[in-house]
């Protein structure tokens, strides 16, 4: 599977014969990393697209200037290829780590909390499965009708991607509301980083800041106001994947199972799709519900 990822900058170029074309369409649909890969190697294209279209109209403007000097076009394009190997090389072991951690998470089984005989018992920093309530948890009569919808969705959670959350980046000067927020969330507090969130005024990268509160909702069992985040991100192009599963998983948390014919068109849609980066847990998650 590792040639595939080397292929990609051919794939994209359109360079592939029709026996590795077809190879490669089917990696992609076995392989969620490798889509992302691919995700990710098509927008550097297009920015280096774009940084090359800016570098041309430059170069009319100062036609004189690089007349004296015709080495510098050819040291900018050098320095372009250059960078785009280096980035290359970067995605592909990334994404090898992240695969291995895949791996590993996948082995590991999933830790459900017991509801304690006594709720003043709790303890704060109980780890709690993602998609099950703690208002449920204290009270074992709250919700038990739809119970194990929750710990089939805590099953199919998937986590937030660190490397978004690496994207909010710290410095000396007193932290932003989307840092306070990023910190907030790491440590599990998540009723914090929904708070700072809530004014989508005070944060400028919007839609990373509904993607943390929209997660921060989910852990907190506030199903109907993460999939209200959700469902604005399915158009987004940094989340619209992780978006569209989450936004399935919190319809199924609230009862809206195979029944309700949002989620079976939805569902079914990402069964269905040629290129899907979650296709294999959707049709788990389906063979769950039926």
């Amino acid at each position: 599977m590792e040639n595939y990822y080397l292929q990609i900058e051919s794939y994209l170029l359109g360079e592939l014969n029709e026996h590795e074309l077809l190879a490669f369409e089917e990696a992609l649909q076995n392989d969620p990393e490798l889509v992302l890969a691919v995700d990710r190697i098509r927008d550097i294209q297009k920015r280096l697209a774009a940084l090359k279209l800016r570098n041309q109209v430059s170069a009319v403007l100062k036609n004189q200037e690089r007349s004296k000097n015709p080495g510098n076009r050819l040291k900018t394009f050098f320095i372009i290829a250059v960078a785009l190997v280096l980035i290359l090389i970067t995605v592909i072991w990334q994404f090898k780590v992240k695969k291995r951690n895949l791996a590993k998470e996948a082995t590991t089984p999933i830790q459900i909390a017991t509801p304690p005989t006594n709720p003043d018992s709790i303890n704060k920093n109980e780890l709690v499965p993602a998609g099950i309530d703690t208002i449920a948890l204290r009270n074992p009569d709250i919700a038990m009708n739809d119970r194990s919808e929750k710990i089939l969705v805590s099953e199919f959670y998937i986590p937030v991607n660190i490397d978004y959350l690496r994207s909010v980046e710290s410095s000396n000067s007193p932290k932003t509301i989307l840092q306070q927020a990023d910190e907030a969330f790491k440590q599990k507090k998540y009723s914090k980083a929904a708070t700072l969130l809530q004014d989508e005024k005070k944060y400028e990268s919007e839609d990373l800041g509904i993607f943390i509160r929209a997660h921060s909702y989910f852990k907190l069992g506030q199903y109907q106001a993460a999939a209200n985040d959700f469902k604005r991100l399915i158009n987004s192009f940094q989340f619209k994947n992780e978006a569209r599963w989450s936004f399935l998983l919190c319809n199924i948390a609230q009862g809206k199972t195979l029944k309700d014919p949002e989620t079976k068109v939805l569902l079914d849609s990402m069964i269905s799709a040629r290129v899907f980066p979650f296709q294999q847990k959707a049709i788990a998650l389906k063979s769950r519900l039926e």
